[in-house]
This record gives structure tokens, sequence and C-alpha cells, in this order.
């Protein structure tokens, strides 16, 4: 901006803050030309035209990595980088799809890099990296990678709102390598953290389902109870009869799974009896007749007679 156009931005902040500079009164006095004869007396400004298209990717992208790294405030700097790093990591997205070679790997180096410049300082946001960084690792099909950045968020960032979904990732990487414990203890953790969380449904489904594996089956039950619950308990509270054929496609699946692992449980345990304390156990739900029915179908396909 040249000195002219300094002084002139600076004489229209003054003439518009006049009233809160002095007190509520106006007690500027100009020494010289006022501010309206001295633009009359600039030449016309030729300005572009306005456009309505956005910018594409690629321009601010170069906007973003044009900035970074030119801000001495560390905290505004890695806020930048983040910006950076998450436009970096949708763009790989997109080649991941178009079936583009090592499309996240400029990402996961800033992500890195803002992870490190970031270490012993107050910034926010690491948490926001780690996450990102897991993500990136899970994408890449490096699952170790991926657990490891699940970890350090986890045991780093006790309130971070990434929390929840972290403890549910590294719940779903324990499940598929059978490390059926582990995976059990972070699902739980999902559940405690309420309905709320968008996780929670299917953070039941699989604690019951690791708890079977670990032939823990009496707690299991209460988790695909709750599932049950949460998917049909809505009309059935009310005293209506729970219609499975009225449930979307989806949640009819899912409760009808639960139904079969519960009654594969009930046949390791004492059937119909160990049914009846669990029903107890949760207040006799109005849906109860849908177990007591699939465990009916079950022993008189299998002609378990009495």
């Amino acid at each position: 901006m040249s000195s002219r156009m300094r002084c002139l931005v600076l004489l229209a902040t003054l003439a518009g803050a006049g009233c809160s500079w002095f007190g509520g009164r106006n007690e500027f006095t100009p020494r010289g030309p006022v501010l309206g004869e001295v633009l009359a007396d600039l030449p016309p400004l030729a300005l572009p035209e306005a456009t309505a298209d956005a910018p594409s990717r690629e321009e601010v992208l170069a906007a973003y990595e044009k900035v970074y790294g030119q801000i001495p405030d560390l905290g505004e700097n890695l806020a930048v980088g983040k910006r950076l790093a998450d436009l970096k990591m949708d763009a790989g997205e997109e080649a991941d799809i178009e079936g583009a070679e090592a499309p996240y790997d400029d990402a996961v180096t800033l992500y890195e890099s803002l992870l490190a410049q970031s270490e012993g300082s107050s910034a926010a946001g690491r948490d926001q990296i780690l996450y990102q960084l897991a993500r990136a690792h899970d994408l890449k099909g490096q699952g170790n990678a991926a657990v490891a950045y699940l970890d350090r968020l986890i045991a780093d960032h006790e309130t971070s709102r990434y929390r929840v979904e972290a403890h549910f990732r590294r719940a779903e990487a324990a499940f598929s390598r059978a490390d059926y414990a582990q995976a059990a203890a972070d699902y739980g953790v999902v559940v405690s953290a309420g309905q709320d969380s968008p996780f929670w449904q299917n953070a039941n489904y699989m604690r019951g389902w690791a708890l079977f594996k670990q032939s823990d089956l009496e707690p299991g039950l209460l988790n695909f109870f709750a599932v049950i619950d949460a998917l049909v308990g809505s009309a059935a509270g009310q005293g209506a009869p729970a219609d499975l054929d009225e449930l979307p496609a989806t949640d009819r699946e899912l409760v009808l799974d639960s139904l079969r692992v519960v009654t594969l449980a009930l046949n390791y345990l004492d059937g119909a009896q160990t049914l009846a304390a669990q029903m107890r156990s949760v207040s006799r739900p109005s849906w109860q007749y849908l177990v007591y029915q699939a465990l009916a179908d079950d022993h008189q396909d299998k002609e378990r007679f009495l």
C-alpha cells in the first residue's frame, strides 16, 4: 500500500472513530482539507469485475502454502498448517478413488511436521492432528501405525472431542486381530459415553460379540438387549407391539442378528431360565416376547422338546 493510500485509510478511520475516541462527543476539528475534498481530487479507481466463481481447491491450496510458515505466531501458523493438511487429506481421498499412487503421503508428511512443531507447546489441536494421522494411516492400510496414533490421542487428550471415536476405532482394530478383551474394553468406553454418540449402537452390538467370543455370555446379552431396546423399544415402550416389519431394513436385520446371537448364547446357558432372569433384570420390556419367540423357534427347529 502506498503512503498516500495509508494516509487515506487513517483519515477514514479517524473520521469513523471520533465519537468513540472522545467520550461520545465529536470534538475533532480538521486542520486541513476535509476527507471529501481529498477523495474528490483522486483519479478514478479501476476495479476488476466481481466474479461469483468460487476458487478451486488448487487455488486455495496454493494460497495456504504461500502463507504457511510465514506467520511468526506458532499457534496461528499451526492453524494454517492444519487447514492446509486437511485440504491435502481431502485431495488425497479423491485421488485414492481415482486410483492414484500414495495419495495420502503429502498430508501425512505435513501432519507429522505439525505434530513435531507443536510438541511441548500450548497450541491447541494436537488431538486433531493425531486423529487425522490415525485416519490417514488406516486409509493407507497401515493398521499398526493407525492404532499407535489412536493410543497417543487417548492417553494424552482425555477431554478431546475425538476420544469416543478413537476408542471405537481402536476397538474395531482389536476385534479384527482377535484381541477380544481389548475390544470389549474400548467398546465399553463408547457405550458408557451414552446414546448421543453415533457409535453407541454399533459399540453395544460389537461389545456383545467381543464378550461372546470370550465366553462371557450373560454380560454380553445385556449389550444385545440394549440394541434391541434402542431399535424397537421406542414403539414398544408405550404398550404398542414391537412390529419388526415396520423397521427400516438395516435396523430390522440388526435386531434379527442380535436375536440370533442371544439365542445361541442362551443355548450355552440355561435356556429359558436364563432368559427369564435376564428379562427380570431389564424390567420385563414389552419386546421380550421377541426373544422368547426366537428361542422357542430355535428349540423347535432343533427338536429340543420338553
